[in-house]
Protein backbone atom coordinates (compact mmCIF):
# COMPACT_ATOMS: atom_id res chain seq x y z
CA UNK A 1 0.00 0.00 0.00
CA UNK A 2 1.44 3.35 -1.04
CA UNK A 3 1.53 6.27 1.34
CA UNK A 4 -0.03 9.39 -0.15
CA UNK A 5 1.37 12.55 1.39
CA UNK A 6 0.94 15.95 -0.21
CA UNK A 7 4.53 17.20 0.06
CA UNK A 8 3.58 20.75 -0.99
CA UNK A 9 0.28 21.06 0.90
CA UNK A 10 1.26 23.94 3.20
CA UNK A 11 2.92 25.90 0.39
CA UNK A 12 0.00 25.38 -2.01
CA UNK A 13 -2.49 26.46 0.67
CA UNK A 14 -0.64 29.75 1.22
CA UNK A 15 -0.07 30.79 -2.40
CA UNK A 16 -2.42 32.52 -4.80
CA UNK A 17 -0.69 31.45 -8.02
CA UNK A 18 -0.84 27.68 -7.64
CA UNK A 19 0.16 27.00 -11.25
CA UNK A 20 3.53 28.77 -11.11
CA UNK A 21 4.20 27.68 -7.53
CA UNK A 22 3.83 24.04 -8.44
CA UNK A 23 5.87 24.43 -11.63
CA UNK A 24 8.73 25.82 -9.54
CA UNK A 25 9.05 22.51 -7.67
CA UNK A 26 8.71 20.21 -10.68
CA UNK A 27 11.49 18.70 -12.77
CA UNK A 28 12.39 20.61 -15.96
CA UNK A 29 11.18 17.75 -18.19
CA UNK A 30 7.79 17.79 -16.49
CA UNK A 31 7.61 21.59 -16.77
CA UNK A 32 8.11 21.29 -20.55
CA UNK A 33 5.27 18.76 -20.83
CA UNK A 34 2.98 21.12 -18.93
CA UNK A 35 3.70 24.03 -21.28
CA UNK A 36 0.19 24.04 -22.82
CA UNK A 37 -1.60 23.01 -19.64
CA UNK A 38 -2.94 24.99 -16.70
CA UNK A 39 -3.41 24.06 -13.06
CA UNK A 40 -7.07 23.13 -12.64
CA UNK A 41 -9.33 22.35 -9.72
CA UNK A 42 -11.43 19.17 -9.81
CA UNK A 43 -14.67 21.19 -9.96
CA UNK A 44 -13.50 22.91 -13.16
CA UNK A 45 -13.01 19.73 -15.18
CA UNK A 46 -15.18 18.71 -18.11
CA UNK A 47 -15.64 15.53 -20.11
CA UNK A 48 -13.11 15.16 -22.93
CA UNK A 49 -10.61 17.49 -21.22
CA UNK A 50 -7.04 16.46 -21.91
CA UNK A 51 -5.36 16.28 -18.48
CA UNK A 52 -2.10 15.42 -16.77
CA UNK A 53 -2.20 14.11 -13.21
CA UNK A 54 0.85 14.86 -11.05
CA UNK A 55 1.15 12.63 -7.98
CA UNK A 56 1.15 14.82 -4.85
CA UNK A 57 3.60 12.49 -3.06
CA UNK A 58 6.22 12.05 -5.78
CA UNK A 59 5.62 15.15 -7.94
CA UNK A 60 5.87 12.89 -11.00
CA UNK A 61 3.44 12.51 -13.89
CA UNK A 62 1.15 9.60 -13.11
CA UNK A 63 -1.20 9.75 -16.08
CA UNK A 64 -1.83 11.73 -19.24
CA UNK A 65 -5.17 11.22 -20.92
CA UNK A 66 -8.64 12.37 -21.83
CA UNK A 67 -11.46 12.39 -19.28
CA UNK A 68 -14.36 10.11 -20.20
CA UNK A 69 -16.09 10.00 -16.78
CA UNK A 70 -16.35 12.36 -13.81
CA UNK A 71 -18.08 11.51 -10.55
CA UNK A 72 -16.15 11.45 -7.27
CA UNK A 73 -13.17 10.22 -9.28
CA UNK A 74 -11.68 11.04 -12.67
CA UNK A 75 -12.19 8.31 -15.28
CA UNK A 76 -9.59 8.09 -18.05
CA UNK A 77 -9.78 5.60 -20.91
CA UNK A 78 -6.64 3.45 -21.18
CA UNK A 79 -6.33 0.21 -23.17
CA UNK A 80 -10.08 0.04 -23.87
CA UNK A 81 -11.08 0.31 -20.21
CA UNK A 82 -11.74 3.22 -17.89
CA UNK A 83 -9.30 3.64 -15.01
CA UNK A 84 -10.46 5.81 -12.12
CA UNK A 85 -8.18 8.19 -10.22
CA UNK A 86 -8.98 9.84 -6.89
CA UNK A 87 -8.41 13.59 -7.44
CA UNK A 88 -7.32 14.19 -3.84
CA UNK A 89 -4.03 12.39 -4.60
CA UNK A 90 -3.13 14.48 -7.67
CA UNK A 91 -2.35 17.98 -8.87
CA UNK A 92 -4.47 18.33 -12.00
CA UNK A 93 -3.40 20.14 -15.15
CA UNK A 94 -5.80 20.49 -18.08
CA UNK A 95 -5.10 21.65 -21.60
CA UNK A 96 -6.51 25.09 -22.22
CA UNK A 97 -9.51 24.84 -24.52
CA UNK A 98 -10.83 28.20 -25.64
CA UNK A 99 -13.93 26.68 -27.28
CA UNK A 100 -15.04 25.12 -23.98
CA UNK A 101 -14.81 28.49 -22.21
CA UNK A 102 -16.91 30.10 -24.94
CA UNK A 103 -19.55 27.35 -24.57
CA UNK A 104 -19.67 27.74 -20.79
CA UNK A 105 -20.07 31.51 -21.11
CA UNK A 106 -22.79 31.04 -23.72
CA UNK A 107 -24.81 28.66 -21.55
CA UNK A 108 -24.39 30.82 -18.44
CA UNK A 109 -25.77 33.79 -20.35
CA UNK A 110 -28.59 31.65 -21.72
CA UNK A 111 -29.54 30.55 -18.20
CA UNK A 112 -29.59 34.19 -17.06
CA UNK A 113 -31.94 35.06 -19.90
CA UNK A 114 -34.27 32.15 -19.16
CA UNK A 115 -34.27 32.53 -15.38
Amino acid sequence: MAINIDVLKSIMNMCDDKHNTLLYFLDNNIQKKLNKYKYTLFDDLYLNDQIILINKSTLQIEILGKINNIDNNIGILKNNRTIYYNPQYYHIFSKYNNNKNKDVTYFEELLKQLG
